[in-house]
């Protein structure tokens, strides 16, 4: 009966605001809507459904805003981005001038910023650099906040003092990025994984590809479908880059290899 509950619930999240959960493990769903409903008090999915078909406007809005919750900040997990930084440089020297990175479940935007600040401040140093981010999210609202990068005290936290000082301008206990900086390198967009098209069809495959902490929320034959479309889109010598809690699949790991212990960034075998 749950499953078949979910489905119903996904159909109609799919009707009102056009976000499809259903590439999601039934599990993640499931524990999420369970929160919810303990949220409101009631002692069972059933009368949460009856709750939902009579409050859809409002409650479908919330719901899918629940399935989507992410935790994120500047500069999570510091060592990714040192490194990143390591293998940028290493790039350069190598005279790779144009870098093309895809930011994949963006959300607020807090990580393609954070590659953006690294980037910045290489071309700072090598004017020949240039650089292009693409960052997608499932959630509409989330790129709309992405875009308006405004953040919290708690989200830059982990962000460099000489890059929060350059970077953003504070009020109170708010920070707003200073967009000029930016907005010629990043492009948000609200997108599905398993149905982008118009950026992968470009001259440029991505040297870098972010897809941390997105590999757990779907199913296993969607993970398959995701690695095949990653190594489509990966140039060749081109980096994927993980959570770490995630690994890669046995299928494919032949074709990559980690390039440093403890962190999982993958480079794609020519």
């Amino acid at each position: 009966m749950n499953e078949e509950l979910i489905k119903k619930v996904i159909s109609i999240i799919k009707e009102k605001v056009d976000i499809d959960f259903d590439n999601y493990k039934i599990n993640t769903i499931l524990r999420r809507l369970r929160q919810r409903t303990t949220i409101l008090g009631f002692v069972s999915l059933e009368d949460y459904y009856k709750y939902l078909i009579k409050n859809l406007d409002k409650e479908v809005k919330i719901l899918s805003e629940y399935f989507l919750i992410n935790t994120t900040e500047f500069f999570r997990d510091p060592m990714y981005f040192y490194y990143f930084n390591y293998l940028v440089k290493k790039m350069i020297r190598s005279n790779t001038m144009f870098i093309k990175i895809l930011s994949i479940g963006c959300s607020s935007g807090e990580e393609p910023y954070s590659i953006a600040m690294i980037l910045n401040e290489r071309k700072s140093k090598c004017p020949e650099l240039e650089y292009q981010i693409d960052a997608i999210d499932i959630d509409p609202e989330a790129i709309i906040e992405a875009k308006k990068a405004v953040y919290w005290e708690d989200a830059v936290k982990n962000v460099p003092y000489n890059y929060l000082k350059k970077y953003f301008h504070q009020t109170e206990n708010k920070y707003k990025l200073i967009h000029s900086y930016f907005d010629k390198n990043i492009s948000f967009y609200v997108r599905d994984i398993f149905k982008l098209k118009s950026l992968v069809q470009g001259l440029l495959q991505y040297n870098f590809i972010f897809a941390r902490n997105i590999f757990f929320y779907f199913k296993e034959n969607k993970n398959i479908e995701l690695f095949d479309r990653i190594i489509k889109m990966l140039d060749k010598g081109g980096y994927l880059i993980l959570g770490s809690s995630e690994q890669l699949l046995k299928e494919y790991a032949p074709l990559f290899k980690q390039v440093c212990p403890g962190i999982k960034i993958f480079e794609i075998l020519e």
